[in-house]
């Protein structure tokens, strides 16, 4: 789904598209597997991808 969305402009924008438009648990989120998370992005050549690698290398906060 994140790679056929529009392209967010910032973090706080994909994050927002994540928890609240597509309805992500966020504590769900911040418990997967970041290697493997990380070298599934590398798949993908989007703008979305590419924030969600660095959402995830910065770490999510929970609201």
């Amino acid at each position: 789904m994140l790679y056929i969305k529009p392209p967010a402009k910032s973090l706080g924008a994909l994050k927002e598209m994540l928890f609240a438009d597509l309805r992500l648990d966020e504590e769900t989120f911040a418990s997967l597997q970041q290697e493997k998370l990380l070298s599934l992005t590398e798949l993908y050549h989007s703008q979305n991808v590419k924030l969600l690698a660095r959402l995830v290398e910065k770490g999510v906060t929970i609201r």
